[in-house]
């Protein structure tokens, strides 16, 4: 995983451009559906040509590309001007990840991203909470698969509410042994936590907990914040908790 970091203020240049444009320009793959595509047009081929797009329908967005570097740039129309080069005024105005600027060492910048070129668009939703935290410094964790975003605050940020604490239900260690030694399970129990996916069989339930053996270890549930039906020892169930530490699982893949 690569975490290509950028200065907040120049960011938010950015955001504020690409959600002030009424049109907007398609990344390649945005090309490839005909979603964005003017009436009366179809999609001929894997994709569509560049007049065939109705740019009032693309989504305003932050681009991530990487190609000499690894830069943000506004997808916003017409384009932001970027600043003077040997002279010469810039066409457009990038943010590039601290270490990845233009002319950086390719074979560090291959290991971090991988070899090929690409564009990938990032919505502008992403990017509101870190707005609105004023944030002095934005990070993209950067994977195959994801792509997600942390952010340091700046001044001026508001003040975070603390989250409501919740007292958790304290369970019986002499219930915990025989539940483990009943389960086969080898690792200690663990409370279940905001955030976390826990799919396994339901070794016990009491009217307060619910054991669940998850591969070689006990997840003990809080009860009430469980979906209905709770379900009966035995059964395989996957819970799925919101990042919200006091809101309720949900049922995920069974």
């Amino acid at each position: 995983m690569a975490k290509l970091v950028f200065r907040g203020e120049d960011v938010r240049v950015l955001f504020d451009h690409a959600k002030a444009s009424k049109q907007h320009s398609p990344t390649f793959g945005m090309l490839c559906t005909a979603e964005y595509l003017k009436e009366g047009e179809k999609l001929e081929g894997e994709y569509a040509k560049s007049e065939q797009i109705d740019l009032a329908k693309v989504p305003a967005h932050l681009q991530l590309v990487k190609d000499a570097g690894a830069y943000l740039m506004s997808s916003g129309i017409p384009r932001l001007p970027g600043l003077p080069k040997d002279g010469k005024p810039a066409m457009n105005f990038v943010v590039y990840a601290k270490g990845f600027e233009e002319g950086c060492d390719w074979g560090m910048q291959q290991a971090a991203l991988g070899g090929d070129d690409f564009v990938e668009p990032l919505t502008l939703d992403m990017f509101e909470p870190a707005m609105a935290d004023k944030a002095s410094k934005i990070w993209l964790n950067v994977s195959k698969n994801r792509i997600s975003i942390g952010w340091e605050p700046g001044e001026g940020a508001p003040a975070k509410t603390p989250r409501e604490k919740r007292v958790r239900p304290a369970y019986d260690s002499k219930e915990l042994g025989r539940v483990n030694k009943e389960a086969g399970a080898t690792t200690r129990a663990a409370w279940a936590f905001a955030g976390g996916t826990y799919k396994g069989v339901i070794c016990e339930v009491t009217p307060v907990l619910v054991y669940q053996k998850v591969r070689r270890g006990i997840v003990v549930h809080e009860r009430a914040l469980l979906p209905d039906p709770v379900p009966a020892k035995g059964q395989i169930v996957a819970y799925v908790y919101p990042d919200d530490v006091n809101a309720k699982a949900s049922f995920g893949a069974k």
